[in-house]
């Protein structure tokens, strides 16, 4: 647990985790927000930066659960694939990216999601941004795969991001 009252499922803050034919899942309610997958900034834990970045591929797995976030990055480099996957969340996003600090022009977060459901009656992917100086290139693609959430549900802002469907 932290300050945030924000519990994860799984944590990675540095390396590769692979999850296959898995299933996670949140079941009854909470105080807390649960988070399934997540991926935190190395330096935050260490005070310094890794090479390369985090790698993180999801494949054949679901992710369900009332108030649970599918998968949060909160870092500043890193490259997930979601690909044959179901994530189902309810009052929480299924995807979303923090801002996170950097100081590196080379940092990028790339996510790709390919044959896959992401659904949401909160928002499917959220982007935070706190400060516009410390903007972090993040390229999020969809390959075959259907994404929906809750109409009006959020009037998140996609423009200064690389959001393409293809």
């Amino acid at each position: 647990f932290n300050s945030s009252n924000r519990f994860a499922v799984v944590r990675v803050t540095a390396g590769s985790l692979y999850v296959e034919d898995c299933s996670l899942a949140v079941v009854g309610s909470s105080k807390l927000d649960f988070v399934a997958l997540q991926v935190d900034d190395p330096s935050s834990q260490s005070g310094q930066k890794t090479a390369g970045g985090t790698r993180l591929l999801v494949s054949r797995s679901s992710i369900r659960g009332a108030s649970l976030t599918g998968f949060l990055c909160q870092t500043a480099s890193v490259d997930a694939v979601v690909r044959d996957s179901l994530f189902i969340t309810r009052d929480a996003p299924v995807v979303q990216f923090d801002q996170a600090a950097s100081t590196d022009e080379s940092d990028e977060r790339r996510l790709l999601v390919a044959f896959s459901t992401l659904s949401s009656r909160s928002r499917a992917v959220v982007f935070s941004t706190r400060n516009a100086d410390q903007f972090i290139h993040t390229d999020v693609k969809f390959l075959n795969s259907l994404v929906a959430a809750e109409p009006g549900a959020a009037d998140t802002k996609v423009q200064a991001y690389n959001f393409r469907l293809i």
